[in-house]
C-alpha cells in the first residue's frame, strides 16, 4: 500500500477498496498514476462525500470516457461512489491548462499510484 494512502484517515473499507483499486490499475498499467483529491485529500470528507479520483493512463488512449470508466469502476465495491475524471497523460497536460476545476483539485490531491 502507498504511504500517503497509508498516512490518510479514511474508513477501513474506503482504505481497502483503494488498496484493490490500486493493485488492480496497476494490473492493468504499470506506469497508471492515481490521485485522490477533494474532501478525502483535505481531510474534511462528510459522511455522504463521495470519493474523488483522477487516473491518468496511456492505456486510456482511444477509448471514449465510458469504456473508461467501465474499466476504472469495475475496481471498485459497488457500495462506494466515486468521481472519477479519467486520462491519458497527454490529455491531463491540456486539460491543466484550460480547467481552473482541475487547477485547484491538483491543489489537494494525494498520490496513490
Amino acid at each position: 500500500m502507498s504511504s500517503a494512502l497509508e498516512a490518510l484517515d479514511l474508513l477501513k473499507h474506503v482504505k481497502a477498496a483503494l488498496k484493490r483499486l490500486i493493485n488492480g490499475l496497476k494490473e492493468l498499467d504499470r506506469e497508471c498514476e492515481a490521485y485522490l483529491f477533494v474532501s478525502y485529500a483535505r481531510g474534511d470528507r462528510l459522511a455522504e462525500s463521495d470519493i474523488d479520483l483522477i487516473v491518468i493512463s496511456s492505456t486510456f488512449e482511444g477509448l471514449d470516457l465510458g469504456k473508461r470508466y467501465l474499466k476504472v469502476r469495475r475496481l471498485l465495491p459497488d457500495r462506494l461512489s466515486a468521481e472519477l475524471l479519467l486520462y491519458t497523460p497527454a490529455e491531463l497536460q491540456r486539460a491543466k491548462k484550460r480547467s481552473m476545476i482541475l487547477k485547484n483539485a491538483m491543489e489537494h490531491w494525494v498520490k496513490l499510484a
